[in-house]
């Protein structure tokens, strides 16, 4: 299973913190009536993840396997070819677990996610049209208890920026056409939050093309990292995404049907 830390995070959080996601046990958080979702299942996502540093490189496999319906039922972690750890996911009328991590889920959408190991919470809070506003960070570390919001930004169906409001950090969004109708709802892979598929509420209409994230000071942004992705169809079926952010950090999902 994978440790998770959000992309806005990342250059953000001097505390070390993850988290691990979730999957629904019904088709309500799929939002399937706004997209036009093609008929095929997704039965297995491969995601693979290759760091270089000093010229070492090390490379991490996650395995997702699906049933029928979407549902997310075991993953796989694989660390230079060793399997690392197997999980299985439990559900229950409200609420999903798996190893620590509890999700509460109220009408079809995560409300609230306990990572025990860490201390952490994260409280979920949707928009009076159905899509994530924001999610808030609770966690604990070294004695001291933190705290991080991160709040959405819509125009046209899509994410165009994601604030972490206590940290002067913004994530911007850029598209193309790839829409986001496959049966498992793939945008929050590109925040880290793969295994809550379907769980955010309204559908966002595509997948984007590029993440670009900026530190802001005194009004003034600069770059901190620049994200991009590739999109390689089988027909009109998505059978593989391919992201960068450099020479030395590459990151692939194989999409199975």
């Amino acid at each position: 299973m994978r440790k998770i830390l959000n992309y806005g995070l990342v250059a953000c959080l001097t505390a070390a913190f993850v988290f691990a996601g979730c999957k629904k046990d019904d088709d309500e958080g799929q939002n399937a009536e706004t997209q036009n979702i093609l008929p095929k299942k997704v039965s297995k996502i491969v995601e693979t993840v290759e760091r270089t540093f000093e010229e070492t490189s090390k490379t991490s496999i996650y395995i997702y396997y699906f049933d029928e319906n979407g549902k997310l039922i075991k993953d796989e972690s694989f660390y230079n070819g060793e399997l690392e750890e197997s999980v299985i996911y439990q559900y229950t009328e409200n609420s999903i677990k798996y190893d620590d991590v509890t999700c509460n889920v109220e009408k079809g959408r995560i409300s609230q996610l306990v990572y025990d190991e860490d201390e952490t919470t994260v409280k979920f809070n949707y928009s009076a049209d159905g899509y994530l506003a924001s999610y808030l960070f609770i966690y604990e570390y070294k004695g001291e208890t933190y705290s991080s919001e991160m709040k959405y930004t819509y125009e046209n169906g899509n994410v165009v920026e994601l604030e972490n409001k206590g940290e002067d950090y913004i994530v911007k969004y850029s598209y193309g056409q790839t829409l986001n109708n496959l049966n498992v709802d793939l945008f929050y892979i590109y925040e880290d939050l793969m295994p809550f598929t379907g769980y955010f509420g309204k559908r966002v209409k595509n997948l984007p093309s590029s993440m670009v994230g900026m530190s802001v000071e005194d009004g003034k942004t600069e770059v901190d990292k620049t994200t991009t992705f590739t999109y390689i169809y089988d027909g009109e079926y998505l059978t593989k995404i391919e992201e960068s952010q450099g020479d030395d950090y590459k990151r692939t999902y194989e999409i199975f049907y």
